[in-house]
């Protein structure tokens, strides 16, 4: 796709769908942000392994084991979780800017998400929803 047709495109829409952090010390970590933060996390189970999910300052978080995680040191530790309009536009603009669309698009209870990394090696998640 050429830059005159990613700019003749709708405008993108975005909101924060969530933060995932992956942590190795998982109950120092829950502790920390319980009590720094004033939140309380509910346990979840995935796969195998217990996430645990809350909010802070408005934004949905997630503390996520590193071992499921699977994120290096020279990587991002927090990862955000983008709900956007259309995530074929999305995965465009990815490609066109250097970035790298990992793996296919995912079916969600919720819609559809496919994972990118930006060209600093950051990984982000990019929802879109049914409606």
């Amino acid at each position: 796709m050429d830059g005159y047709s990613l700019s003749i495109m709708k405008k993108q829409q975005f909101k924060i769908a969530k933060l995932t952090i992956a942590v190795t010390n998982i109950t120092e970590m829950v502790s920390f942000y319980e009590n720094v933060f004033n939140c309380n996390f509910k346990k979840n189970n995935f796969q195998g392994y217990t996430l645990y999910s809350s909010e802070i300052a408005g934004i949905p978080i997630q503390l996520c084991p590193n071992v499921l995680a699977n994120v290096v040191a020279e990587q991002n530790r927090q990862q955000f979780d983008f709900v956007v309009t259309d995530l074929n536009q999305i995965i465009s603009k990815v490609k066109a800017y250097n970035g790298i669309v990992r793996g296919e698009i995912e079916s969600l209870q919720e819609g559809k998400a496919v994972t990118v990394v930006d060209p600093d090696g950051n990984t982000i998640v990019f929802i879109e929803k049914d409606h």
